[in-house]
């Protein structure tokens, strides 16, 4: 469930936080204009963030954006740049350019030998409304795949026996998301279809993970058994530009979520009441609001993985124990949680003070679901998988299953509290897309 933030030379750096505007952004190089206006502004809220003044900037910040980012977060971090790669050298010139009615502006800045984009937005009374440094020359902008026929999955092979797929494409007003529907072969009308929904970050429909295709073994496993599925590349995979990168978990997640099932329910050879929603991590964390907005509720939750906990506390809990494996000091964990909490944009820590997917489950009075949980998942622990089981396991047609082997990404071999291992290829292990398949022929 944790955020990838970025890592160089072993230390997190601070991304972002940008007060109602798109996360990533255009690079300076490439596409601002040289400032035209007074810059004076910006390069003292720099100086600011430099020389550790951080009730000035706590001042300066607009009151939205403060509830989640102070000025010592912003020193501290800065005060981490200059530990790690040396004194600051100074900035370059300044760039400039009006986005969403506020004024960005960028110019490169240094510290030892190490060069950054320093970027801060400004509205018209001069108020901190986000700030975002990063290293220079990061990718910037992906568009929808080009280098492959669109709905092809880019691990997918010659066609293998007992499948077969189609190009399918999941669109969002002016979104389009490549996709694969994935059948089995000789299909017949009315065959059941599962929607898949990845978890965080820019994932494609596979939800690669180094050699791990877990969202193609699960269609490949399941088409073999007689079931359909849906899988797309994320928006947030195709997509980083200011158009069409989301502010908040229903722009990253959801509102494609329920526009896949409306289409998987659309499909010939597909029985459009037996639809199923399958969430892994976050994308299971939000599986039930996304049924609570789908104009046509799916025929049931399979949930992998799923959080019950805030995202907030489950960062912390996870940075916890990898500083324990690496016998790091609590004082660390404490830097690099505000550090990736700096990326994270207002509007999805909000999300996360006020959705409960417990509750909005529980809302969906007698909707099937299928727990399921890998006990050596850090990511996600056996923890969140006991407070599901205490909120629904009375419930009917609600099951759990609990593979003590197993991790975050269903594979068998990861020791308690490691890492995801991709330099080796496995499946997603077979008793997990045989208890998934079952359960769908049950309902």
């Amino acid at each position: 469930m944790i955020h990838r933030a970025l890592s160089f030379g072993g230390t997190l750096l601070l991304l972002l936080m940008w007060a109602g505007m798109a996360t990533f952004v255009p690079a300076v190089s490439q596409t601002l204009p040289p400032a035209r206006a007074d810059t004076v502004r910006a390069a003292k809220v720099l100086s600011w963030a430099v020389e550790g003044e951080a009730d000035s900037l706590d001042r300066a910040i607009v009151p939205v954006m403060r509830i989640h980012l102070s000025g010592k977060q912003i020193t501290g971090a800065f005060t981490h740049f200059l530990t790690s790669f040396g004194p600051y050298e100074g900035h370059g010139a300044w760039q400039q350019e009006e986005v969403s009615g506020l004024k960005r502006y960028a110019a490169p800045i240094r510290f030892g030998s190490r060069e950054f984009e320093f970027q801060v937005a400004l509205d018209s009374a001069g108020m901190v409304n986000g700030i975002f440094i990063r290293p220079a020359n990061f990718p910037t902008s992906v568009l929808p795949v080009k280098d492959k026929e669109p709905g092809v999955s880019a691990t997918d092979k010659a066609a293998e026996p007992g499948l077969t797929e189609r190009p399918v494409t999941v669109v969002t007003g002016d979104v389009r998301l490549p996709g694969t529907l994935t059948f089995p072969a000789d299909t017949t009308d009315g065959v059941p279809c599962v929607v898949m929904v990845q978890g965080s970050g820019p994932s494609d429909r596979d939800e690669t993970v180094g050699r791990y295709h877990p969202f193609r073994d699960i269609a490949h496993a399941l088409a073999r058994k007689g079931i359909a599925t849906l899988r797309y590349d994320k928006r947030t995979f195709c997509y980083r530009d200011s158009l069409h990168l989301p502010a908040d978990y229903d722009g990253e997640t959801v509102d494609d979520a329920v526009s896949a099932l409306a289409q998987a329910a659309g499909q010939a050879g597909v029985d459009a009441d037996r639809v199923y929603l399958l969430g892994h991590s976050l994308g299971a964390m939000l599986a039930p609001r996304i049924a609570q907005r789908a104009g046509r509720c799916p025929a049931g939750l399979i949930m992998l993985a799923a959080p019950a906990e805030k995202l907030t506390v489950a960062l912390r809990r996870q940075l916890r124990h990898i500083s324990q494996l690496h016998g790091q000091p609590d004082t660390a964990v404490e830097a690099q949680y505000e550090a990736i909490v700096c990326t994270l944009p207002v509007s999805y820590l909000a999300f996360d003070e006020t959705y409960d997917p417990i509750v909005t489950m529980s809302r969906l009075d007698g909707l099937p679901a299928l727990f399921l949980q890998g006990g050596t998942d850090y990511q996600v622990t056996t923890e969140s998988f006991g407070k599901w089981r205490a909120a629904f396991g009375h419930r009917g047609r609600t099951e759990f299953r609990l593979y003590e082997d197993l991790g975050h990404l269903f594979v068998a071999g990861q020791a308690k509290g490691e890492g995801v291992e991709t330099s080796q290829e496995a499946s997603v292990d077979v008793r997990v897309t045989d208890d998934i398949a079952r359960w769908i022929h049950r309902q």
